[in-house]
């Protein structure tokens, strides 16, 4: 994902667009066809030039349940595990006075050193 965002911004520089609305559109336009076309260029792959339909069926069941597992580990198991084992929830030790008085090492400087969440990611993951 993010070789192609930045694959996408380089390409959409290179037209030098008028306006800043353009370029975010042939931004968005480009992410959307590199993840379309790394997603499902094997289907087209096995359909087109294999021609051959039981892989085919195949590699579809089985990217349905990969898909359909990764999301129940990822939304629902993993954060039952993290809430229900974590020594220390948030908020448990402190009063609310002291998250007020938050020191610069503490969960704010945490929380700034961050990546920048891209929204674009999840619409991504809705489209394809």
């Amino acid at each position: 994902n993010e070789q192609y965002s930045r694959l996408a911004e380089k390409m959409a520089e290179w037209e030098n667009h008028e306006t800043v609305e353009d370029h975010q559109n042939s931004i968005i336009l480009r992410r959307v066809l590199f993840e379309a076309f790394d997603s499902y260029i094997i289907l087209f792959y096995l359909a087109i030039y294999e021609r051959n339909i039981m892989l085919l069926r195949l590699e579809l069941a089985g990217a349905f349940h990969i898909d359909t597992l990764r999301r129940v580990l990822t939304e629902c198991v993993i954060p039952y595990i993290i809430k229900h084992f974590k020594k220390d929830p948030v908020g448990a030790s402190k009063k609310d006075d002291d998250m007020k008085k938050e020191t610069p090492d503490g969960r704010l400087t945490a929380e700034a050193n961050l990546e920048e969440y891209d929204t674009f990611d999840d619409y991504i993951e809705i489209l394809i």
